[in-house]
C-alpha cells in the first residue's frame, strides 16, 4: 500500500472521527441556545407586558388621587352656592364683618391644612372673575393679581377659560429675583357655576421622585403628558428619546420603536377620566441582557467544543494510524515471509482491545444467563406474593368472625359491636374483590350504606343521609368505589369540622343515556381558593393526601372511562360542597 493512500485513509479516518465527535456536542448546543432564547424572549415580553402595566396602573392611581384635590375644591368652591357668594364678598370687601372674618378662617384654614398636609401640593389659588383682580393664596391669603409674583396662571386662565374646563401645564415659579425658583405642574379647573378657576401648583419634583420609585428596570423612562402629549412629569431630568408625537399619538399600547439607533420597548395606558397617558419606554438592550448572555456562552462553547474535538480526533486519529501501520507491517511480514514484529501488550493497545472483547462477549453472555435466572425468580416470587395477598381478605374476614362470635359469648347475645363488624365484613370482602370488575349500582350502593352505617355509630347525631335513586339506574354496571370515597372525604372535610348537624344527600339517576351520580353535603364548604386549589390538584398525577377521596376517584375514572365522563366540585364556604360526576350508563367493562 502506497504512502499516498494510506494518508488518504488517514484523513478519511480523522473527518469521520470529528463528524461522529462533533455533531452529537454542536446540534444539541445549537437547539438549546435558539430554544432557549425563544423562550426566555418570550418570558421577558410578557413579564414585561405585565410589568409595565402594573407600573402604569400604579402611577395612574397616584396621579388620579391627587387630580380628585382639585376636583374637591371645585366642590367646594363652585358647587357650594352659598360659600361661593361669601366669598366674593370678602374679596370685593375693603372691610369684613365678624361673620366674614369666620367663614374666611373657615375657608383658609381648610386651603392651608390641605396644602401642609399633601406634600405634593405647592399652593392653591382660587379666583373669581368678579372678584376685583383679587383671588385667595395659600400662601398669602387675599392678594391682587397685579402685586403678586406669579401672574403667569391668570395669563393661561383667561387664554383657556373659554374652550377648556380642565388643563395642566408645566411652569417655573421664582418669588424674587435671586429665588433660584422651583418647577411646578398648574392643574387648572374651570368653576363654571361661580365663574371663576381654582388653580393647584403642583410639586413636580415630588411627584417625578414617586415616578422614579415605581420604576422596575434600569434606564425605564416613565412619562405623564397630558392630552396633547406635553410632558408634565417624568423620572428622569431630560428626555432624549425622538418622535414623543409617535408614541402619544399611537393607538397601540403595546409596541416597539427605533429612536437614536436604539430600540425601546414602549407600553402605553391612557386615562379614561383626564385623557392623560402614562408612557413607560424601556431600551429593548436593557431587557434582553439575558439572552445575549446566553448567546455568547453559546458560542464559546460551541468553540471551545470545536477545538477540544479537534485535537481529541487528532490524537485518536494519530494512534489509529500508528496501529494501521502496525497491521499493514504485520501481513507484509506475513506475505514476504519475514519474522513477525513484536506486538504491543499495553491495555490501550488495539489488539488488547480486541482480546478484552472476546472476553467480555463470553462474560457478559454468562452475566445475561445470571441475569434471566434472577428476574425467573423475581417473577416467581412475585406470584408467591400475589397467592399471599389473596389468602389476606379470607384471614381478615375470619377474624372479623371470630371476633363477632367472641361478643355475642361474651354478653349472651348479638348486640351493636356484632352489627359493626357485620358491616366492616361485608366492607373488606367487598373493596378487596377482584378491582377490575364492574358492579350494579345497587351493589355500590349496599356496601356504601355499610360505611355510612359505621360512620353514624362514630359521629352520633353528627348527620343524616338522604338517597333518592332513579329506579331504572340500580341495574346500571358502574367501577367499584365511587360512592364511598366521596361520601368520606364530606364526612372528614365538610361535616366532622362543622358543629352544626349537617346532612349527605345521594342522588343517581339517568339522562341520555348517561348516568349522573351527585353527592351533596351540607357541611363547612371551601372558599373560593381552596376550591380552585382542589380542581387544580386534580389535574397533577401525584397524590393528594388532603382530599385523597376526590383526587383517587378522579384518576380512577379517567383510567376507565377516558375522556368520557364529567367531574365537577362546587363549593361555597359554611354552605356545603356539591361534587357531580356524569359517565355512559352502557359502558362496558373498561379492564377487559
Amino acid at each position: 500500500m502506497t504512502v499516498k493512500k494510506i494518508r488518504s485513509i488517514r484523513k478519511k479516518i480523522f473527518f469521520k472521527k470529528f463528524t461522529v465527535l462533533v455533531l452529537p456536542q454542536i446540534i444539541p448546543l445549537i437547539l438549546f441556545g435558539i430554544f432557549a432564547t425563544v423562550m426566555v424572549n418570550r418570558y421577558i415580553e410578557d413579564t414585561v407586558i405585565k410589568s409595565s402595566y402594573n407600573t402604569l396602573t400604579q402611577t395612574e392611581d397616584h396621579i388620579e388621587l391627587i387630580l380628585d384635590e382639585v376636583n374637591t375644591l371645585r366642590v367646594n368652591y363652585d358647587l357650594n352656592s352659598t360659600l361661593t357668594i361669601q366669598l366674593k364678598n370678602i374679596l370685593l370687601s375693603q372691610a369684613h364683618s365678624i361673620n366674614q372674618i369666620q367663614v374666611w378662617d373657615t375657608v383658609y384654614n381648610f386651603l392651608s391644612s390641605l396644602e401642609n398636609t399633601k406634600p405634593y401640593i405647592k399652593s392653591i389659588y382660587i379666583y373669581y372673575d368678579a372678584s376685583s383682580e383679587k383671588f385667595i393664596c395659600t400662601n398669602k391669603e387675599i392678594v391682587n393679581i397685579k402685586e403678586f409674583y406669579d401672574t403667569e396662571w391668570y395669563n393661561s386662565y383667561m387664554k383657556n377659560k373659554s374652550d377648556k374646563e380642565f388643563w395642566a401645564e408645566t411652569r417655573y415659579i421664582k418669588r424674587f429675583e435671586k429665588d433660584p425658583g422651583y418647577d411646578v405642574v398648574s392643574v387648572y379647573k374651570v368653576l363654571p357655576s361661580s365663574h371663576g378657576v381654582a388653580v393647584m401648583n403642583l410639586s413636580a419634583s415630588y411627584i417625578n421622585q414617586i415616578l422614579c420609585d415605581l420604576t422596575n428596570y434600569d434606564d425605564q423612562k416613565l412619562l405623564v403628558t397630558d392630552e396633547l402629549g406635553n410632558i408634565l412629569f417624568s423620572n428622569t431630568e431630560s428626555m432624549t428619546i425622538e418622535n414623543l408625537n409617535q408614541i402619544t399619538s399611537s393607538e397601540e399600547q403595546f409596541f416597539d420603536m427605533r429612536s437614536n439607533n436604539r430600540r425601546y420597548i414602549v407600553h402605553k395606558l391612557e386615562s379614561d377620566v383626564y385623557g392623560w397617558q402614562y408612557i413607560s419606554i424601556v431600551p429593548a438592550i436593557t431587557l434582553y441582557k439575558i439572552p445575549i448572555i446566553m448567546g455568547i456562552i453559546c458560542c464559546l462553547l460551541l468553540i471551545t467544543s470545536f477545538i477540544l474535538s479537534y485535537f481529541i480526533v487528532y490524537h485518536q486519529t494519530k494512534k489509529n494510524y500508528i496501529l494501521i501501520n502496525n497491521m499493514i507491517d504485520i501481513i507484509d511480514a506475513a506475505e514476504n515471509g519475514k519474522s513477525l514484529p513484536i506486538m504491543s501488550t499495553k491495555s490501550d493497545d488495539l489488539y488488547a482491545y480486541i482480546t478484552e472483547n472476546i472476553l467480555k462477549t463470553f462474560i457478559e453472555q454468562n452475566y445475561f444467563k445470571t441475569q434471566l435466572s434472577e428476574k425467573k425468580y423475581k417473577y416467581r416470587t412475585m406470584e408467591l406474593l400475589a397467592l399471599q395477598s389473596q389468602m389476606n381478605p379470607h384471614f381478615l374476614n375470619n377474624t372479623i368472625e371470630n371476633i363477632s362470635w367472641k361478643a355475642i359469648k361474651i354478653v349472651g347475645k348479638p348486640n351493636q359491636i356484632n352489627f359493626m363488624l357485620e358491616n366492616l365484613s361485608d366492607i373488606l370482602k367487598y373493596s378487596l374483590s377482584n378491582p377490575k370488575e364492574l358492579v350494579s349500582v345497587d351493589e355500590e350502593l349496599s356496601y356504601t350504606k355499610c360505611y355510612v352505617t359505621l360512620m353514624q355509630a362514630r359521629y352520633k347525631n353528627k348527620f343524616t343521609m338522604d338517597y333518592r335513586i332513579d329506579s331504572k339506574s340500580y341495574d346500571k354496571k358502574i367501577i367499584k368505589l365511587i360512592l364511598q370515597p366521596l361520601i368520606e372525604n364530606s364526612i372528614y372535610h365538610g361535616i366532622k369540622v362543622k358543629n352544626q348537624p349537617s346532612q349527605i344527600r345521594v342522588r343517581i339517576f339517568n339522562r341520555g343515556n348517561r348516568l349522573h351520580i351527585i353527592v351533596i353535603d351540607t357541611g363547612q364548604g371551601m372558599a373560593k381558593e381552596r376550591l380552585i386549589e382542589v380542581e387544580r390538584d386534580l389535574l397533577i398525577e401525584e397524590h393528594n393526601y388532603k382530599h385523597i377521596g376526590i383526587n383517587n376517584t378522579y384518576h380512577r375514572l379517567k383510567l376507565a372511562y377516558d375522556n368520557d365522563f364529567i367531574f365537577k366540585v362546587r363549593s361555597k364556604e359554611k354552605v356545603g360542597t356539591i361534587i357531580k360526576i356524569s359517565i355512559p350508563d352502557n359502558m362496558i367493562n373498561p379492564y377487559i
